[in-house]
Formats: C-alpha cells, sequence, structure tokens
C-alpha cells in the first residue's frame, strides 16, 4: 500500500526545513561577523602599536627626536672606565692591604665624591651630543671628538683620586698596592684600536 501524504501534512514538513536552514545560515554569519571582528581588532592594534611608541620615543617639538632606545655618547668610555676605578681598586684588595675601618670608610666616601663629578662629564657629553644646530645633530666626527675629550677628563678625575687615596696609605700599604695595580692593569679593557693586519708580499 502506497504511503499517502496529505496535502495538511507537506507544507508543515517544508516550514520546519526552511526554518531549520534559515537559523543554519544565520548562525553562519554571526560567527563569520565574530571572526571579522576579532581580526579587524588584531589588525588595528598591530597598526597602532608602532606610532604609540615612536611617540614616546620620539623628542618634542619638531617630532624628530631620537629614539628612546638610541645608545648615550658616554656608553661605551663609562663601560671602560667604570673598570679602571683606582678606589674599587683599593677597596676589593682591602685585605691583602690590611685596610683599617677607617682608611675604608675615607676610601668609600671619596669613591662616592668621584663618582659625582664623573657622572657630570657623561651628562655634558650626553646632552651635547643631541643638541641640534639648524635642525642637524653634531656629525660622527664631532661626536668622536667630544667623546674623546670627555675621557681625558674622566681620566685626569680618577688619577686626581687615586692620589688622594693614595695618600691615606703607609709606605708599606702604597708599595703593595702599586703592586697589585700592575697587574690588576693588565687585565683592564683596552680602548686602542686593533692592529691592522699588513696584506702578504707579492712575489
Amino acid at each position: 500500500m502506497p504511503i499517502y501524504t496529505t496535502p495538511a501534512t507537506t507544507p508543515t514538513r517544508s516550514a520546519y526545513a526552511i526554518a531549520l536552514t534559515r537559523r543554519k545560515h544565520a548562525d553562519g554569519r554571526a560567527f563569520l561577523f565574530a571572526i571579522t571582528i576579532a581580526v579587524s581588532s588584531v589588525l588595528l592594534v598591530a597598526t597602532l602599536a608602532p606610532s604609540a611608541v615612536h611617540a614616546q620615543g620620539g623628542g618634542g617639538g619638531g617630532g624628530g627626536g631620537a629614539p628612546a632606545t638610541a645608545p648615550a655618547a658616554s656608553t661605551n668610555i663609562k663601560r671602560l672606565l667604570d673598570k679602571s676605578d683606582p678606589l674599587e681598586f683599593l677597596l676589593d684588595r682591602k685585605k691583602p692591604l690590611e685596610l683599617t675601618r677607617a682608611v675604608e670608610d675615607s676610601l668609600k666616601l671619596l669613591r662616592k665624591e668621584m663618582q659625582r663629578m664623573q657622572e657630570v662629564v657623561y651628562k655634558d657629553l650626553d646632552k651635547a651630543s643631541t643638541v641640534k644646530e639648524q635642525g642637524q645633530l653634531p656629525s660622527p666626527t664631532v661626536v668622536f671628538s667630544m667623546t674623546k675629550e670627555s675621557e681625558e677628563r674622566v681620566k685626569d678625575i680618577q688619577s686626581a683620586y687615586r692620589d688622594r687615596a693614595r695618600a691615606l696609605l703607609s709606605p708599606g700599604q702604597t708599595q703593595q698596592a702599586d703592586s697589585l695595580e700592575v697587574i690588576w692593569k693588565r687585565g683592564l679593557p683596552r680602548a686602542e684600536p686593533l692592529p691592522v693586519k699588513r696584506p702578504p708580499p707579492l712575489d
């Protein structure tokens, strides 16, 4: 016996199928819309992030300042000359030199005073190397000249405080400090350029 479908049941099934299809399409569009919003948000953040970093690092006025991550002109000489601190040398060897507590305290005070004077030189150099004239920063040659001058100033400061520190030592301690200093200076980093290799002789 053939299955008989009444006219009343056919429209009901069609309406249910149409409603189900429409719901699937609506869910699909909602999912695509959510994905689009998420991707747009990521792209917006990626676009604005470099601008924010540039705004934080740039200088005032014309907006053409150096980035915040630019190394200071005093970085290299500070790295080298901080290691040649003559007062830190004595304090690190207080046991073999048999320094008294009074001498040790005096050396610490001298060292703080010396460091303050060195920092003034470093700040002056960094300020001078970032001053613009007619919208232009100093040339590398000028910055190099200023750096060498500042390096000599710091060396003079260290030499003067070395003499003041040695005046606090006894003759025996001074002689022993001189011997230890010879060995210590051999291990200090040097600022001289590497020797240039000569080309092989032509046959």
